[in-house]
């Protein structure tokens, strides 16, 4: 009987998994022989477009660019220049705007706390006030520096893979799973 409980479970929470699955990676193909024909340039950059995703840009195979990597995969000194200020306007974004929303979830949470305990509203107003006050000068250029580095950084994959497409790449036909689930993935 627990095993087929255990195998209805499985068979009805099947369709809401998923793998695992980097937007944007081109799948590698296998070779007759077993190889993957994947170009590494003898400085570490890998062939194919690059993508943003999450606050850092991607190469081909899923890896994330740093610092070191991003000077190889940028020539152009304004393209790498772009790729720094990008990274580091997305990352302090980041952590100011998570600052700020630490402090506004404390204002909802001690006003929740405070109403289910009993206490004075003129003090939860005030207390709530306080942590809202606070919140604001780690939102106010959080969000605007989270945003600009995002486009930065999305511009610059969209300019470099628009400067690679001259070169030659074959376009793959793939079975299997996707980002939506199991089907077609037509990949150029």
């Amino acid at each position: 009987m627990k095993k087929l409980f255990l195998a209805m479970v499985l068979v009805l929470a099947a369709p809401g998994l998923r793998a695992q699955v980097a937007e944007g990676v081109i799948p590698l193909t296998v070779t007759d022989d077993g190889t993957v024909p994947l170009t590494v340039t003898p400085d570490g950059v890998v062939s194919g477009p690059i993508y943003y995703r999450g606050g850092a840009l991607f190469n081909s195979i899923g890896n994330v660019i740093d610092k070191e990597q991003g000077r190889r995969y940028f020539k152009n000194e304004l393209q790498y220049d772009a790729f720094m200020k990008g990274t580091r306007r997305t990352t302090a974004g980041y952590y100011l705007c998570s600052c700020g929303a630490a402090f506004v979830g404390g204002a909802v949470g001690y006003a929740l706390g405070s109403l289910i305990y009993g206490r004075d509203r003129k003090t939860t107003l005030i207390g709530t006030g306080i942590l809202l006050g606070v919140s604001v000068p780690f939102l106010a250029p959080g969000i605007p520096l989270w945003v600009s580095g995002k486009n930065t950084l999305q511009n610059l994959a969209d300019d470099y893979n628009a400067d690679i497409q001259g070169r030659s790449y074959n376009p793959s036909l793939t079975v299997g799973g996707t980002a939506s689930g199991f089907g077609l993935a037509l990949n150029f």
